[in-house]
């Protein structure tokens, strides 16, 4: 009898174990480490009990395997100067956080939370699986706060899931830190959140730094006092350059009328080089009267404003004018930036930016798009009120949206241009770009910003954010055309996320906007889009959409379009052919190739993309797989010449992969299916990557590359973070594919589990999971590899009954309903039902459609009459799908190549 299974040690823990071996004390331990005595015998106590060891002496010589990098703190705060003193309040920090799981460091601006908790941070990573994530919501609005947490997480939006969802599902992955850094301006959005992500996520610890409390249930406050007096010497002595024992007391005495506070001590300390510490000190004694104001938290903010104050003034008048002007940015900026909004040449403006930063009004940071600069938000707050006292906020507000629209319009043509570096230089401009985005609209710049800004968050994959921004520049529009245009793009969007009624909306709308301003052509192409929507994304409409409604949108558009346009005309040929498949009105059958024509007429590979899908459709509805499998394939092509970063073609694209998915791999083309899987790694933002390997499980299950399959199947379901919020389209499929594998293979343990996680998300979605066809492929495909074919029939039941009666093509032979039919007859077979032979009869009648059915039907004939021809063509098709397991099992009825078949069984894991 075994005992239990050891608890996972942490990485900090491995360290301390490996001291331990050494036969380190604990204070030397400690030493070591960085750590506090009482955290290094919190971990040995916690390693005696993980090992099960008596005492130290055991636990030292006890073997490790080896260590994986430890987790650290993602996205931390730059740093450019050491952290000073602040031993207590870390311990304290650490204390808090190791007893609530929410704690927010409280204190006025200058305090040092920030640094306080990047060290505490930095310290605590190693000791969590997930390290400690840092978001820094300076410049964020309520509505952007989740994409700031979102990026830090490196989470993007998918198609069919809310940001928010999946935010929540990434934290609940696995104990983290993750820390809100600048709260206070945000404090309901960031309450709301945190109350969400520990109700969802058992495992998330949440720092704040705050200059309010958050005042949400279980919240921990730890307000930051001002440093220690001994502390606040050494800042200031080591942001001076001085010596410590030069001048002492004369530096006690400013810390002491600083009030111990760590950015006014900054803050005098830079001018220690230019003015020496007496000058320092007489300074304040001529400007900072305030200090007898004694230490209210009103009296630490009146430091903080005094020593900014005394700051400003010795500044020159051009230093001046360019720091005001630096109030209009949101967070960084460049020289040319600098130069653009504070009305500078470029030349001056290096000149006067390096010495803001010699003044400590301004910091240096390094970014992946080149070196930036940028102010502490109290500063940057300071300057922008300094600038609003000048009168100026106006004038240097259209300076900055001028720039940043310019900047935008440069970043659309880098993309366009395929300049791999745009995304980099986005990520430090984009908080610039929805400052002014985020302004009343009222300039030509924002016009020109909001659509720039809009393609290029989707381009980025926020496509939620993206669509408002788009829906925002068409509330705005100064013109007609530009509310059409934006309005279409939010409704592409729409699409790609699967928010059908939404985009159905949108097209209408911008239908309303084209009437108004008697744009036949975009009044026609508006209104047959939202045809085209509400009847190919039928299923995904929140109300129906009547045939009578339907008619009178395409006439609409009809009667809408001018003449000799061919492109508008192609888009209502197409929403025609769309309507005319659902209501399944025969007297027009053959319209849908004439919009076919229509479409390619055109030359939009867009619209030729549609017309095909519907014909894919069509044939699917007749149980013509090869055919809308033909259909499917050549959108491929057609989309090809579609740029990846247009929103028009997101939809296209999305669903493209899908289809590709579902119809390649229900006709049998496994290697084509996965070569072009494969491709789409490189494509559109839409196409997610737990898209991409979600899709990728089950063609690699079904071609034998069991490994590949397996990894896929885990790196999908971790990305799902084990069933938190709804899961996503195909999931299901991905479990069972795995269920399927480890069946094959003989694991029962992991092949229930991984069923069991398929029907919990069939159970999820509102799904029978006995209903599923794959579900019954997959567990009656094992059931025949155990010769269990009784089981097996009993699973896929009497898929092929009432042979007498069926005809091609039958409409129950679908995407979906192919496994269960490929395999039914040979399993009827294997069973000596009574009716096999009849079966087989009525599978092979749709042979021809499907490889899968070919390769079964094949092998159950060879199985029933002794026919080696029969074995042999089997062989041959399992060989032209690519499909290892088949291909092997069918060897093994060859007594010549029986052989062959054990040994790829083997290398399958399958032996």
């Amino acid at each position: 009898m075994t005992g239990p299974t050891p608890a996972a040690i942490s990485a900090r823990e491995a360290e301390v174990l490996s001291a331990l071996r050494e036969h380190l004390s604990n204070a030397e331990i400690a030493a070591r480490l960085s750590l506090s005595v009482r955290t290094v015998e919190s971990h040995v106590s916690s390693l005696l009990r993980k090992l099960n060891a008596a005492d130290r002496r055991e636990l030292a010589a006890r073997s490790m395997p080896g260590s994986t990098p430890p987790p650290r703190l993602v996205r931390p705060p730059v740093q450019w100067t050491s952290f000073v003193g602040r031993e207590r309040d870390r311990a304290e920090l650490i204390d808090a956080l190791e007893r609530s799981r929410v704690v927010t460091v409280l204190g006025p601006g200058g305090m040092g939370k920030t640094r306080l908790a990047a060290a505490v941070a930095t310290e605590m990573a190693p000791d969590l699986p997930g390290g400690a994530v840092w978001v820094d919501l300076v410049s964020s609005q309520p509505e952007s706060a989740l994409q700031a947490v979102a990026a830090a997480l490196e989470v993007r939006e998918e198609p069919d899931r809310a940001l928010r969802e999946l935010v929540l599902d990434r934290l609940g992955a696995q104990p983290l830190l993750l820390v809100l850094d600048n709260c206070e301006q945000l404090i309901d959005a960031v309450a709301e959140f945190v109350s969400a992500a520990l109700a969802a996520c058992p495992w998330v610890t949440v720092l704040a730094t705050s200059r309010r409390r958050l005042d949400i249930r279980g919240e921990r406050v730890v307000a930051l006092p001002p440093l220690a007096p001994d502390d606040a010497v050494r800042l200031f002595l080591e942001r001076a350059g001085s010596d410590e024992m030069i001048e002492r007391p004369a530096v006690e005495e400013i810390c002491r009328r600083l009030e111990a506070m760590p950015l006014p001590i900054e803050l005098a300390a830079a001018r220690v080089a230019s003015l020496g510490v007496p000058a320092v000190l007489a300074a304040l004694d001529d400007s900072l009267d305030f200090l007898s104001r004694g230490q209210s938290v009103d009296g630490r903010h009146s430091s903080v404003r005094g020593v900014l104050d005394w700051s400003f003034r010795l500044l020159r008048d051009d230093e001046r004018a360019v720091f005001v002007r630096l109030g209009a940015f949101a967070d960084q900026f460049d020289l040319e930036a600098v130069a653009e909004v504070a009305g500078v040449e470029a030349a001056a403006a290096a000149g006067l930016l390096g010495r803001l930063v010699d003044h400590s009004l301004v910091v240096r940071v390094h970014t992946a798009a080149g070196t930036r600069w940028r102010m502490l938000e109290l500063v940057r707050a300071y300057a922008a009120e300094q600038l609003e006292l000048t009168g100026e906020t106006g004038e240097a507000q259209l300076r900055h949206a001028r720039w940043a629209a310019a900047s935008a319009v440069a970043l659309e043509r880098r993309l366009a241009a395929d300049d791999p570096a745009w995304r980099a230089e986005l990520d430090v401009l984009v908080d610039e770009l929805r400052a002014v985005r985020d302004r009343p609209a009222a300039s030509d710049e924002w016009h020109v910003l909001v659509p720039a800004l809009a393609h290029l968050l989707y381009a980025s994959g926020f496509l939620a954010e993206a669509r408002e921004t788009y829906l925002s520049a068409a509330e705005h529009a100064p013109a007609d055309r530009e509310a059409i245009d934006a309005l279409m793009a939010a409704a592409d969007i729409a699409l790609a996320e699967f928010h059908v009624g939404g985009a159905f909306d949108d097209f209408l709308r911008a239908a309303d906007v084209a009437e108004r301003a008697g744009d036949g052509v975009a009044q026609a192409e508006s209104l047959a889009r939202a045809v085209i929507t509400a009847t190919r994304l039928a299923a995904g409409m929140p109300r129906r959409i009547g045939d009578e409604r339907l008619a009178e949108l395409v006439d609409a558009a009809q009667r809408a379009l001018p003449p000799g346009e061919q492109a508008a005309a192609a888009v209502v040929a197409q929403a025609r052919a769309s309507m005319l498949i659902r209501t399944r009105r025969a007297a027009e059958e053959g319209f849908e190739e004439s919009a076919l024509a229509a479409a390619r007429r055109s030359g939009d590979p867009l619209l030729i993309s549609g017309v095909l899908d519907i014909l894919a459709m069509r044939d699917l509805g007749r149980g013509a797989l090869r055919s809308a499998y033909e259909h499917t394939a050549a959108r491929v092509e057609v989309l090809r010449a579609v740029e990846r970063h247009d929103p028009r073609g997101a939809f296209e694209l999305t669903d493209l992969f899908r289809m590709l998915t579902e119809v390649g791999l229900a006709v049998g083309v496994l290697a084509e299916t996965l070569r072009e899987l494969e491709g789409f790694r490189r494509d559109a933002a839409v196409i997610t990557p737990r898209q991409r390997t979600a899709e990728s499980a089950l063609p690699l299950a079904l071609a034998g590359r069991f490994d590949q399959a397996l990894d896929a199947a885990a790196h999908a379901w971790a990305e799902w973070k084990n069933g938190i919020g709804r899961p996503p389209r195909g999931l299901e499929e991905v479990a069972y594919g795995a269920a399927l594998v480890h069946g094959l293979r003989g694991d029962d343990g992991l092949s229930s589990e991984w069923f069991e996680r398929g029907d919990r998300v069939e159970r999820a979605i509102g799904h029978d999971p006995e209903a599923s066809d794959v579900r019954r492929y997959c567990a009656a495909r094992i059931a025949l590899a155990r010769d269990d074919a009784p089981r097996a029939v009993a699973i896929l039941g009497d898929v092929l009954s009432d042979p007498a009666g069926w005809h091609h093509p039958r409409p129950d032979f679908t995407v979906d309903r192919v496994y269960v039919w490929s395999l039914a007859a040979e399993a009827a077979v294997l069973a000596a039902r009574p009716s096999a032979a009849a079966e087989l009869e009525v599978a092979a009648q749709a042979a021809h459609e499907s490889d899968w059915t070919a390769g079964y039907v094949a092998r159950a004939r060879g199985r029933l009459t002794g026919d080696r021809s029969a074995l042999e063509a089997s062989v041959a098709i399992w060989e032209r799908m690519g499909a290892r397991y088949e291909r092997a099992c069918t060897l093994l009825l060859l007594p010549s190549r029986a052989d062959e078949g054990r040994r790829e069984l083997a290398a399958l894991g399958c032996g």
